[in-house]
């Protein structure tokens, strides 16, 4: 299941300066501590929760959002905050009573899709253009019993898949991971092949998700692994293995950000009841995995993290005097 956290996602102020050693298996001992250069309000009330916020190219954001109990969809704000437009989830039609959100995925184009699973756990992509106009409906051809732990789509349409076999299926294949490439029309195009590490069923539910994935502008796939990042084409072939290492085995990967040549790994650690989420990010060359460095954000940042473009830099969103607060730290 991919993952429903609320909105505890930070962003990285990205270095020149390498600071670990080459090859991609390194990783700086003290975190670079980011600030805050500018800020926008945006002109809608705050939220009542967020969550799997993507961005596309011009910085529109995307998030899922509830406006109450029978009011679960997904929020378009534009990226100077002044426009905004809300899209409510189908209850039901034709194929079922009602719909589940489960993710959210956004090109840099601007093509919106949206996973849910129908009152029957059939899986379905809803697809919106940047206008959220032309709502499309396919269904996922996907083997049954897999819970779907991330997925992202090429500007094709073809969709990456990745997730693992629950408690339900075969004995033979319970924890496998499953990654595969579906086509536009939501049939199997090929399962991606290589070495990934089984899931342990028993803790999978205890702990945050690892894993995640991210459009590159050279039209690649990046998939986020606990220790790994797995390039992958349309077509399904793993195009290289860049791996990574956190600091220490706490750290959790949760989230892959790729823009402008650099993929930023959000690591997340549990400090224990109360206490909010340890956060870093480590900074790769993504092309080569080669670690550029490790940064934290200053404390007036918060955690919201919305979206990284090495242009304009990282954004966040905090509420203040009662308003919605885009902040955002530039590339140096």
């Amino acid at each position: 299941m991919i993952s429903a956290r609320i909105a505890m996602v930070i962003g990285v102020l990205l270095s020149t300066a390498s600071a670990g050693t080459a090859g991609g298996s390194g990783a700086a001992d003290e975190p670079v501590v980011v600030h805050q250069s500018s800020s926008a309000i945006w002109q809608m009330p705050p939220p009542t929760a967020m969550g799997n916020t993507q961005c596309d190219a011009d910085g529109d954001v995307y998030f899922k959002t509830s406006l109450g109990p029978d009011e679960t969809g997904f929020m378009k704000v534009s990226s100077d905050g002044s426009k905004y437009h809300f899209y409510k989830m189908p209850t039901g039609d034709g194929d079922s009573a009602s719909y589940q959100f489960r993710g959210v995925n956004v090109t840099r184009g601007g093509d919106l899709r949206v996973l849910a699973y129908s009152s029957l756990l059939q899986p379905y992509i809803f697809s919106f253009d940047p206008d959220l106009n032309g709502t499309e409906k396919i269904r996922l051809e996907l083997p049954e019993h897999v819970q779907v732990q991330s997925f992202a789509s090429f500007e094709s349409g073809a969709t990456l898949v990745a997730g693992y076999y629950d408690g339900h299926a075969d004995k033979k294949v319970q924890g496998k991971p499953y990654m595969a490439v579906f086509d536009a029309s939501g049939k199997l195009r090929i399962t991606v092949s290589g070495r990934f590490n089984d899931v342990s069923l028993s803790t999978v539910h205890k702990k945050l998700s690892e894993g995640g994935s991210s459009l590159g502008e050279d039209g690649f796939l990046y998939l986020l692994r606990p220790n790994e990042i797995v390039v992958i084409s349309e077509f399904g072939a793993v195009v290289r293995r860049m791996t990574f290492k956190k600091s220490s085995p706490e750290w959790l990967a949760v989230r892959i950000a790729v823009s402008g040549g650099l993929a930023a790994v959000e690591l997340l650690k549990d400090e224990g009841r109360g206490k909010d989420f340890g956060i870093e990010f480590l900074a790769l060359d993504a092309s080569t995995g080669e670690p550029i460095g490790l940064y934290k954000p200053e404390p007036d940042l918060g955690n919201n993290f919305l979206c990284f473009s090495r242009a304009t830099g990282f954004s966040f969103m905090g509420i203040k005097d009662g308003k919605v607060v885009q902040m955002t730290a530039p590339l140096r």
